[in-house]
């Protein structure tokens, strides 16, 4: 199931993990959204319609992903204008509450990862503080992320079971497995403006 874009702020240091010989790459690199803490009236309206959805009665709620392309080609152009560093990251799962209708023809995968819906980093965290789940690191590529959903699964099944015996977690929390791709923003601004703008 398709899930959509996440946007990934590269001005501020990115969790890493102890143990892989790459960097890793994962959802939790992410910090937060570009366009989040810059005051300006512009910034401020596109990071809400790029993390929220807004009903006609005056409700809201945070959005997990970019909702549509629109959206986020003006994202990438303020960001662009702004010189902030980005990076896209093309989420595909089990999360049924978020699904778009887009794709990319040129993404590169990057691997699987178990991991939290609302995006935390208490996952990653346990993976790397909690001794007996220090096993699973060998399973992992040089983005940190493992190259198969079985191999996932196997993390998964481990986690949710030290999980269900209280050695890790801090509450209950709804979890997936991700499939990870990079997106060039780049290519997609150019690829964008080729098709919508002429």
């Amino acid at each position: 199931m398709k899930n959509g874009i996440l946007i990934q702020d590269l001005q501020y240091p990115a969790f890493t993990l102890k143990r892989i010989k790459g960097k890793y790459l994962g959802v939790s690199s992410f910090y937060a959204e570009p366009l989040l803490t810059i005051k300006d009236p512009e910034c401020q309206k596109l990071n809400d319609e790029a993390t929220k959805i807004r009903f006609s009665y005056g409700y809201s709620t945070f959005l997990e992903f970019i909702p549509n392309l629109d959206v986020l080609y003006r994202y990438l152009m303020k960001c662009k204008e702004l010189n902030l560093g980005v990076r896209l990251l093309y989420i595909e799962s089990d999360y049924p509450d978020e699904v778009c209708d887009y794709d990319f023809e040129d993404k590169k995968f990057l691997g699987y990862e178990y991991c939290e819906i609302p995006f935390d980093s208490q996952v990653i965290t346990d993976f790397d503080w909690y001794e007996p789940l220090h096993k699973y690191y060998d399973l992992l590529n040089e983005y940190g992320l493992f190259n198969t959903v079985e191999d996932a699964e196997k993390f998964k099944a481990a986690y949710d079971d030290a999980f269900q015996k209280g050695y890790i977690g801090d509450g209950d929390m709804d979890t997936y497995i991700f499939k990870l791709y990079e997106v060039d923003a780049e290519k997609f601004i150019q690829d964008y403006r080729d098709k919508v703008c002429h």
